[in-house]
């Protein structure tokens, strides 16, 4: 009895070693195809055939390769940068001498990631100067990005408080979708002989091109909401303050007429007794004639 017991615990572990033998070498054998294939280097002799029938060689080099191309990025280009000195002359009032600007800055292009080079105008300066080279003002502390292409580095003259004196203007940087087309204004104070920056119309700016209306001396500034409609509003120049009058906003009717054609759908609104007031009409051209038309007096 005691030797068919022994007997049996001996078989049992026998079974027991060789069972985990087994599963032992089979166990490395797992890890060790895993470590052919997940290291860049394998453990094998060097020109040892791999799992997937490549050699040492060509794995390492398509590791390698691979390695290059994640880690390394395509630098972009430096900047090119270009001083600005940029010198005009213009009469700012009918009994006034000459006066001479000079802007100081940096054209800068950039290339971006499709390798496009942008160009902006960073203009830091503006000196003032009359007839005989004395200096009437220095404008500093000027940060735009407007774009290269601006005639005069986005530099303007025009009378935009309709006081008979000449004002200045700066592009600031390009608007979006709309139409703006923010810019500096800096408007000529006969008290002070010198020009005072306006912050209220560069606000304006900010939403607006501002166009002027030389007939009604009133400014006219143009919006666009969407690719089928606009807004026109107008500012009078009041007590040193531009003031809102009426804004008239252009849609496309939603339904064409009995003639086919799509007219275009005037809201008119105004300031009456200090509240806002508006109507509706329509008018049987389109908003392309129309615009047509506003250009057309506006050129004149």
């Amino acid at each position: 009895m005691k030797k068919t017991v022994l007997f049996g615990l001996i078989s049992i572990a026998a079974f027991v070693c060789v069972v985990t033998v087994y599963a032992t070498q089979n166990g490395i054998r797992y890890y060790a195809d895993r470590a052919v294939k997940l290291e860049v280097l394998p453990k094998d002799e060097k020109g040892s055939i791999l799992s997937d029938g490549s050699s040492h060689e060509e794995f390492a080099q398509t590791a390698s390769q691979t390695t290059v191309t994640e880690d390394s990025e395509e630098e972009l280009p430096s900047d090119i940068v270009t001083p600005i000195n940029f010198t005009t002359s213009k009469k700012i009032g009918e009994k006034m001498p000459d006066f001479t600007f000079h802007l100081t800055g940096n054209n800068v292009k950039r290339a971006d990631e499709d390798s496009a080079w942008r160009g902006v105008n960073e203009i830091d300066s503006i000196t003032i100067t009359d007839h005989r080279g004395t200096l009437v003002q220095r404008i500093g502390n000027i940060i735009t990005g407007n774009r290269a292409s601006e005639d005069m580095y986005g530099l303007t003259f025009d009378d935009w408080n309709f006081d008979g004196y000449i004002d200045i203007g700066l592009a600031a940087y390009p608007g979006g979708s709309m139409g703006n087309y923010p810019h500096y204004y800096w408007l000529w104070d006969s008290c002070l002989n010198q020009f005072v920056e306006n912050v209220e119309l560069m606000g304006i700016s900010e939403g607006y091109s501002i166009y002027i209306d030389t007939a009604e001396n009133k400014l006219e500034c143009f919006t666009r909401h969407g690719a089928s409609g606009y807004t026109l509003t107008y500012f009078k120049y009041i007590n040193d303050k531009f003031v809102f009058e009426y804004s008239m906003n252009y849609t496309l009717a939603q339904s064409p007429d009995e003639n086919g054609k799509y007219v275009t759908r005037i809201i008119t609104t105004e300031l009456v007794d200090g509240e806002e007031m508006s109507t509706e009409e329509y008018c049987d051209k389109t908003i392309e004639e129309l615009a047509y038309e506003r250009l057309s007096r506006l050129s004149n």
